[in-house]
C-alpha cells in the first residue's frame, strides 16, 4: 500500500478539552510535556501560549506555565477554567538510510530495522500531564541517588534545607541508610516544602536504592557490578511499535518472556519508552541500558548547528532527571555505532556532572577510545547473520570477531523466520509460499544490507535440505535459530568473567512484523531461537558442549547459589535410536554465578563414530543431575561427522561465510514421533516418550479440535524438546486449557521433511 507523505508535511493538530480548578489565586497551573516528536505550538483557545521553536525535541520535558491563558471563573471562593487545549505537531525529518542523507531533527528513527514510517511518525510517544503548582513560591525538589550506603533525599528524621524568597534551585540533603544494598529493592522517598506553617508541595517517587559500577577488566573488557557483584549481561536490543503506538499488556507479556529466556537486560537504541516501562523493569529486576541511536541524525555531528547542541544536551539533562531513580537502568551509551566527537562529548559530560550522573557513561557501544571517556570495552564486530555453532569457539582466535570474548553490544545470528501461526497473520493466503518480495519487505530496511533472507536459505537448504512448502521451510527455520541461539548465549555464558563480560542480542524484538532479528516475534510469540536461548540460560545447572573442540563444560546461571554434587550423564546416539557410548562424572560443586570448564572431553569418542559413516549425525545427550536425583538439565545436541566449515578470509563485520556446510541429512530419517499426552492439570501437561525411539525436536501447540488450527494465546514453558527413550517432561502452560482445545505436537520427520540436502550454496 502506498502511503501520501505529504499529508504528513503539515502540522497536524491534536486538541483536549480541559478543566482546571484552584483555591489560591496564586496557583500556577504548568503543562508537563515529554514525548513531541518532533515540535509543537502550544495553544490554548486559540491563543498560542508557545511556539514550535521553543518546544523542539523529542526526548526533551517541557513545563509550560498556561495559567495566564488561561479564562478563569470566580465562584463560591474557588476559581475554576475551561479551554480547548491544541498542540499543532510538526513532524521531524531523521532517516538513517540511505547513509549520505543530513537530516539533523534529533528525533527517532528505525535504523535498517524496518521500512520508514510514512509519518515520521508525527505524535506524542508520551502523553502529555497538568501540574498544579500550589503557590507561586512553590519549588520542584530533585532528589538525587548515590552509593556506598548512602541515599541523597529525606526521610523521617531527614534534615531540613531552607530557601528563603522566590528561589529556584536544585536541593541535595544527604541521609544515610543503612544495609539495604544487599539485595535490589525499592521504597518510597516523600519530598516536601514547607513555607508560612503549611505545605506548599510534595512528592512521593517509588525509588530503588542500588548501586551499579563498571570496570575494565585485566583483558580491557568491560564488567559491570550490581550492588558489588559481577553481572554478566545477557541482553536484548528492545523495539517500540513502528508507529510507537504502546499497549500495558503487551509491555508486560513481552518483559515476562525477557524472564523467561533468561535474559536480564535490554538495551534501548535511541527509543527511552514511557514512565510505564521502567517502572515494569524496576519491578521485575530487568536492567536497561539506554542510549542514542546509531546512523541518523544523532551521529550526524559535523551538520549540527547551536539547535542540534541545545536539544542534544536538553534531551541529555531530561534523560538523567527521569531515568535516575529508575533501579533497573545500568548506564547510558552517549554514542552508538561511533563516539560524538570531542566538543560533543565534552558537552555532554558537563550535563552528566550536572545533574549528578553516576552510574556508567559510555561513548559508544564500538570499541573505540575517546580523550574524555577512554577506551569503551565493548565492541560491536557483528555478525548479524547466520553463522554455525562452530562461529562462537572458534572465533576467539580472530580478534575482529564476534565469538565468545569480550563485551558485544549486539550481535546475532541472523534471520528467524517466524512460526507458522505468526507467519498466517504476517502474509495473505497467496503470499505464503513460496519465499517472494512480500517476504522481503517483512525483513529489514529495503535500502540496507538486510532486506531478504539470502544470508539465511542457502545454509538451511545445503544443511537440513530444501524445502517443499511453507510448513516445513517453518519448521527447518527453528531447527536453525534454536542451534544458532543456543550456541551463542553457551559460548558466552561458558566463557563468563574469563573472556566473555556481556552479550546483547540484536534484537529482543521487532517494530513490525519481521523474519530477521528477533527471539520474540512481532507478536508475541517464541519459536526456535527464544527456546534455544532459554535452553542456553537456564537458571539452574546447565550442561554445555562445545561443538569445536568437543569439551563439555557446566555452567552455573543461578547467581545466588552454587550447587554440589551434581553428577554429569553423557550420552551419544545414532539417529536410529541406537545408544553408541554412555559415561558420567562427578562433579563435586559449582559456586554461583560460575563456570566449569572442559569437565569431560567426546572429541575422541565422536571422530571414532563418525570415521565409519561420515555423513552421519550424532546427537549427544547431556543430562545433569543434583545430589537428590533431580534433574537440572536435560539437552541434546545434534553434532554433524560432515562438519561447516568457515572461511575467515571471507568475513565481514555481518557475517563469516562457510566454504562447506554441515550435512544434518539424517536427521529427516528419526522416526517420528509418538508420545503419551496427559494433561495433569488445567495448566500442566505431562509428555511421555514410551518407545525405545528418540523423539527429537518435538513442538507442541494448542489447537483447535475441529480445525486443528493453532489457538492464539497459548504458550508453553519450554518447546522444541527431545524425549529420549522412556523419558518424562512436564510442561507448564502460560493459561488454563478451556473450550473445545487439545495439545498435539509434530516433529521434523512429520513436517513433510525432504531427505536429501545439498551441501553447497
Amino acid at each position: 500500500m502506498q502511503v501520501n507523505t505529504t499529508q504528513f508535511d503539515v502540522p497536524w493538530c491534536y486538541t483536549s478539552n480541559v478543566s482546571v480548578t484552584r483555591t489560591n489565586a496564586d496557583a500556577r497551573i504548568i503543562l508537563d510535556l515529554h514525548g513531541i516528536n518532533y515540535k509543537a505550538d502550544v495553544l490554548i483557545n486559540d491563543n498560542l501560549v508557545r511556539s514550535h521553536e521553543q518546544v523542539v525535541g523529542t526526548f526533551r520535558r517541557f513545563l509550560v506555565d498556561v495559567t495566564d491563558a488561561l479564562p478563569w471563573d470566580q465562584q463560591h471562593g474557588e476559581q475554576s477554567a475551561h479551554a480547548a487545549l491544541t498542540l499543532r505537531v510538526y513532524r521531524p525529518q531523521d532517516r538513517s538510510l540511505p547513509p549520505s542523507n543530513k537530516d539533523t531533527d534529533l528525533a527517532i528513527s528505525f535504523v535498517d530495522w524496518a521500512p520508514r514510517p510514512p509519518d515520521s511518525p508525527c505524535c506524542f510517544h508520551t502523553l502529555p500531564s497538568g501540574v498544579m503548582v500550589d503557590s507561586l513560591g512553590a519549588a520542584v525538589v530533585s532528589i538525587n541517588s548515590n552509593h556506598d550506603h548512602t541515599a541523597h533525599g529525606t526521610h523521617a528524621d531527614g534534615d531540613t534545607t531552607t530557601l528563603e524568597g522566590p528561589v529556584c534551585a536544585n536541593v541535595s540533603i544527604t541521609a544515610t541508610v543503612h544495609n539495604m544494598l544487599s539485595t535490589p529493592m525499592r521504597m518510597n522517598v516523600t519530598a516536601s516544602v514547607q513555607g508560612n506553617q503549611a505545605t506548599l508541595a510534595s512528592a512521593t517517587r517509588h525509588i530503588g536504592l542500588r548501586k551499579v559500577t563498571s570496570v575494565r577488566d585485566a583483558n580491557g573488557y568491560r564488567l559491570f557490578y550490581v550492588n558489588d557483584r559481577k553481572f554478566m549481561v545477557y541482553g536484548g536490543g528492545y523495539s517500540p511499535h513502528l508507529f510507537l503506538r504502546y499497549n500495558t499488556s503487551y509491555q508486560r507479556a513481552m518483559l515476562e518472556k525477557v524472564k523467561q529466556m533468561g535474559l536480564n537486560t535490554i538495551r534501548l537504541e535511541g527509543k527511552m519508552m514511557t514512565a510505564e516501562f521502567f517502572e515494569m523493569t524496576d519491578e521485575m529486576g530487568i536492567m536497561v541500558l539506554p542510549g542514542w541511536c546509531c546512523c541518523d541524525a544523532w551521529q550526524h555531528w559535523s551538520d549540527w548547528k547551536d539547535e542540534q547542541h541545545l536539544i542534544a544536551m536538553e534531551s541529555m539533562r531530561s534523560q538523567f532527571r527521569r531515568l535516575r531513580a529508575h533501579a533497573s537502568v545500568l548506564g547510558f551509551l552517549y554514542g552508538s555505532d561511533e563516539a560524538p566527537p570531542s566538543h560533543v562529548e565534552n558537552e555532554y559530560l558537563r550535563v552528566r556532572e550536572d545533574e549528578y550522573w553516576h552510574l556508567p557513561f559510555i561513548s559508544s557501544a564500538s570499541n573505540v577510545s575517546t580523550p574524555a571517556g577512554g577506551r569503551t570495552g565493548v565492541k560491536m564486530n557483528g555478525p548479524y547473520a547466520w553463522v554455525p555453532p562452530l562461529y562462537w569457539y572458534q572465533g576467539l582466535a580472530h580478534v575482529s570477531s564476534g565469538a565468545a570474548f569480550g563485551f558485544s553490544t549486539e550481535i546475532s545470528p541472523g534471520a528467524a523466520p517466524v512460526r507458522l501461526r505468526s507467519a498466517k497473520k504476517m502474509f495473505e493466503a497467496n503470499e505464503l509460499w513460496p519465499i517472494n518480495d512480500v517476504w522481503d519487505f517483512h525483513c529489514g530496511s529495503q535500502l540496507g544490507l538486510f532486506h531478504d533472507l539470502r544470508f539465511f536459505v542457502p545454509p538451511l537448504t545445503a544443511r537440513v535440505g530444501a524445502a517443499n512448502s511453507i510448513e516445513e521451510f517453518l519448521f527447518k527455520s527453528q531447527l536453525m535459530t534454536y542451534e544458532a541461539e543456543r550456541a551463542m548465549f553457551d559460548a558466552y555464558s561458558t566463557f563468563k568473567y574469563r573472556n566473555s563480560t556481556g552479550v546483547v542480542h540484536w534484537m529482543l524484538n521487532n517494530p513490525f512484523p519481521s523474519l530477521i532479528w528477533h527471539l520474540i516475534d512481532f507478536y508475541g510469540d517464541g519459536g526456535g531461537g527464544f527456546f534455544g536461548t532459554r535452553a542456553a540460560l537456564l537458571p539452574s545447572t546447565h550442561a554445555v558442549f562445545n561443538p569445536s573442540s568437543g569439551a563439555i563444560s557446566v555452567v552455573r546461571n543461578d547467581v545466588v547459589q552454587g550447587s554440589s554434587l551434581l553428577d554429569l550423564h553423557v550420552q551419544i546416539w545414532s539417529t536410529g535410536s541406537e545408544l553408541l557410548w554412555n559415561d558420567s562424572v562427578r562433579i563435586g560443586s559449582i559456586g554461583a554465578d560460575d563456570a566449569l570448564l572442559d569437565v569431560t572431553n567426546i572429541q575422541t569418542h565422536l571422530s571414532h563414530f563418525c570415521a565409519a559413516q561420515p555423513r552421519r549425525t550424532l546427537l549427544i545427550h547431556l543430562l545433569v543431575k543434583n545430589q537428590d536425583n533431580v534433574t537440572e538439565d536435560d539437552q541434546t545436541y545434534w553434532h554433524p561427522c560432515r562438519p561447516d566449515v568457515l572461511d575467515w578470509s571471507n568475513s565481514t563485520f555481518y557475517i563469516t561465510y562457510c566454504s562447506q556446510f554441515a550435512n544434518f541429512s539424517d536427521l529427516c530419517n528419526i522416526e517420528p514421533a509418538q508420545l503419551d499426552i496427559h494433561l495433569v492439570d488445567a495448566v500442566h501437561v505431562q509428555v511421555t516418550n514410551p518407545r525405545h525411539t528418540i523423539a527429537f525436536f518435538v513442538e507442541f501447540d494448542v489447537i483447535d479440535e475441529e480445525s486443528g488450527v493453532s489457538v492464539d494465546g497459548y504458550a508453553f514453558n519450554d518447546n522444541y524438546i527431545t524425549l529420549h527413550p522412556g523419558a518424562t517432561r512436564t510442561l507448564t502452560l502460560n493459561q488454563a486449557i478451556e473450550g473445545d482445545v487439545k495439545v498435539a505436537y509434530k516433529d521434523l520427520s512429520s513436517s513433510h521433511c525432504t531427505r536429501e540436502p545439498t551441501t553447497k550454496m
